[in-house]
């Protein structure tokens, strides 16, 4: 999975783009990246990635609406996987963006 970000100041996301090759998991949670993601502030956005692992692990809440269509995948400890890479790429892509260099 590869996530590419364009940073704008005050750290929010203003593009976005993936390309995902995995499963349908994967390809899900990197389309509701997509869609969530631009304007974000990239705080909220690394936040999301840890509330998603949480929701998935421990049954907190989603941070996002959407991504309730994940709830079934809390069962198969398996496939959290699946979910989360997308925000360990988003992540890495946001720390890839150094704090004084917006893009």
């Amino acid at each position: 999975m590869t996530i590419d970000v364009r940073i704008e100041a005050p750290r929010r996301v203003s593009r976005i783009g993936h390309v995902v090759r995995g499963c349908l998991l994967c390809e899900a949670a990197a389309s509701l990246i997509a869609e969530q993601a631009p304007l974000g502030r990239t705080g909220n956005l690394l936040q999301a990635g840890v509330a998603v692992d949480s929701a998935l692990k421990d049954g907190a809440p989603f941070p996002w609406p959407e991504l309730e269509m994940f709830a079934p995948v809390r069962s198969v400890k398996s496939r959290h996987r699946c979910v989360t890479l997308a925000f360990e790429a988003l992540a890495a892509a946001i720390s890839a963006c150094p704090a004084d260099d917006p893009g």
